[in-house]
């Protein structure tokens, strides 16, 4: 089983971070433009390369991803074997995830709670990128920060259906209500500091603040697999 994730890397330190069975992706030259969405720009990036296309799953994770799943019981045994093992004893699901569960399951409600404004941006980009009505979602499945992976044809039909369009709607400063809200600096983010450190780049492009732009896009997966009934394991 091809199983094909590549991890992203900012400098020899975050390097570190990676796995030894994954594909390690050098992002130091990442534009000011495209840090700000942390792995999602790859994501985009990688799909229109066609690097996916080679797979049986694909991912692609940041080098923090032990630190966001290290809360997961089975993070331990996380290696390429384990992993198919899981997949084959599941029948082969179409997305496994891998991030710890919050105690608030709603994911958007637990998002609210953290980044001021998120729901309001949330709902403007959908209904801008891809005519959602985010207000009918009542719950979604839980798959966060992009710690899944994916079989390919399912990975690009998010891409090119949702991730993208929403990224589109992010650049287009047309869009002056949604332009207002995601770059209003995050007051509740507890962990700003030790984000910092762990890509020293964001910091001095960003000039000290997080936008939402990452925090919007990092709950796509969870709602494009609720509104498409992909079939999911949690490991």
């Amino acid at each position: 089983m091809n199983i094909k994730v590549a991890q992203i890397y900012f400098n020899e330190e975050t390097k570190l971070n990676c796995f030894d069975w994954t594909n390690h992706y050098d992002n130091s030259n990442a534009t000011d433009s495209d840090i700000k969405y942390f792995e999602n720009k790859v994501i985009s990036n990688l799909v229109a390369d066609n690097q996916h296309k080679d797979s049986d799953y694909f991912g692609v994770w940041s080098h923090s991803f032990k630190y966001k799943v290290s809360q997961n019981p089975n993070y331990g045994r996380l290696n390429k074997e384990y992993l198919e093992k899981f997949i084959i004893d599941n029948h082969c699901p179409d997305v496994v995830g891998f991030f710890a569960k919050f105690k608030q399951e709603n994911i958007f409600a637990q998002a609210e709670s953290y980044h001021h404004g998120f729901n309001r941006a949330f709902s403007l980009m959908l209904k801008h990128a891809i005519g959602l009505d985010f207000t009918t979602i009542k719950h979604a499945i839980y798959i966060m920060q992009n710690h899944w992976i994916a079989k390919p044809q399912i990975y690009e039909k998010y891409v090119n259906e949702m991730l993208n369009p929403c990224i589109e709607v992010l650049e287009n400063k047309a869009y002056g209500d949604l332009q207002e809200l995601i770059w209003n600096p995050i007051q509740k983010y507890s962990n700003q500091r030790e984000r910092f450190k762990q890509n020293p780049k964001l910091k001095e492009q960003l000039g000290g603040d997080y936008p939402l732009h990452p925090f919007l896009l990092e709950r796509l997966p969870s709602l494009y697999f609720t509104l498409e009934k992909i079939k999911n394991e949690y490991r």
